[in-house]
């Protein structure tokens, strides 16, 4: 497919999966198999299947597709209907065990959508760790218990957990559950935005089924995808969308509307210097999946630019990997990799031996090609 497909293909599964207005299809004419083809590997790499699948359903919008990716779609939703429903029981065994010890969790992200019918259909989101917050002195107790269930941990072995947000992933061998215990929702240097306090205070308490716990404020949820799609991973400096935290803040926008307070949010990264890249996401998400969280008046030209920078590194790839190199090379990323701090000579030190290091590692894979 051109450069100018790919692109179509990735707008209009961004405004699909954001239950924008927009047919899937441009015109009467049904799509080759390579539109097909590249939907579904973007759908693909971006954890976004099933979803599709329960979107098109609603849609009636199975017309234009083949047998062949219908059944496809159909498939994978089944698949993670079926995943989803096992890991939920599983989490309902691990809520009520921590309950016992008078523990009651708040969920975060995926395990807070999937509870909470952020979604319309329980298979529509692709769950991955299950993520819950404790308050700090709870966090021992808390992985004592789950590793009496079972859970043992499974985290990367150069990983130091002593001053990480989270303790170590554990991992359900009976199972497909993963659990990340937090102390905080937000790893450092961010976690100034919404402290473990601030969100347990604020956070809604249910009982259900003989379980209690808690769900972040719908403010806070949509910060913590915020935060955690633009900045920690990244993608406001590499000028990518996250199809999936698009998705995830569009159904987040559905369930609670105006219970979410984007005009405080702006405020908080304004008073941390951060609003340009809430401005570029505001501006992203009404380009690409037709979402308007604010006035098109506060998309400044720098956030259009951002808008166009998108665009661009859709269209060009040498261009997408031009802006990780710098972002590989800015003094975040060389602080968070090699714990240099402010020191100009250090974060410059930290450079060389990076860019040496990544040298290297293109030798290596050539010699080996």
């Amino acid at each position: 497919m051109s450069t100018a497909d790919i692109q179509a293909v990735h707008w209009r599964l961004c405004h699909l999966l954001a239950n924008s207005a927009v047919a899937l299809v441009p015109d009467s004419t049904t799509p080759d198999t390579s539109f097909w083809t590249c939907f579904a590997e973007l759908a693909d790499a971006n954890l976004v299947t099933p979803a599709v699948c329960s979107r098109l359903q609603r849609e009636d919008s199975y017309g234009a597709i083949s047998d062949d990716f219908r059944d496809y779609f159909q498939a994978a939703l089944a698949w993670n209907t079926a995943r989803n429903q096992e890991i939920q029981k599983e989490l309902a065994r691990a809520i009520q065990t921590l309950n016992d010890r008078e523990i009651v969790p708040v969920l975060l992200k995926g395990a807070a959508y999937i509870n909470d019918q952020v979604y319309p259909d329980a298979g529509d989101r692709i769950l991955g760790d299950l993520d819950i917050l404790v308050p700090e002195h709870q966090a021992g107790l808390a992985q004592s218990v789950l590793s009496s269930l079972g859970y043992v941990p499974d985290g990367p072995p150069h990983m130091d957990y002593e001053q990480h947000h989270h303790r170590e992933p554990l991992r359900n061998p009976a199972c497909q559950a993963y659990i990340e215990i937090h102390q905080e929702a937000i790893s450092p240097p961010l976690t100034q935005l919404l402290s473990a306090t601030d969100l347990i205070r604020d956070a809604r308490v249910l009982e259900k089924d003989g379980m209690s716990y808690a769900l972040p404020s719908p403010t806070h949820a949509a910060l913590i995808s915020f935060v955690h799609s633009q900045l920690i991973d990244r993608c406001d400096a590499n000028a990518r969308i996250n199809i999936r935290s698009m998705m995830d803040v569009a159904h987040l926008n559905a369930r609670y509307g105006a219970a979410i307070d984007w005009n405080g949010i702006l405020g908080l990264m304004e008073s941390n210097g951060l609003a340009q890249s809430l401005r570029n996401y505001f501006c992203d998400l009404q380009e690409f999946a037709g979402l308007g969280l604010s006035p098109e008046s506060s998309h400044n030209l720098r956030a259009r630019m951002h808008c166009y920078m998108i665009g661009a590194t859709l269209k060009y790839g040498f261009l997408q990997r031009f802006v990780s190199f710098l972002d590989n090379m800015s003094a975040w990323r060389i602080d968070e990799r090699y714990g240099t701090g402010p020191s100009f000579v250090e974060i410059q030190l930290a450079r060389a031996r990076h860019l040496i290091s990544m040298v290297r590692s293109a030798l290596r894979k050539e010699g080996s090609g």
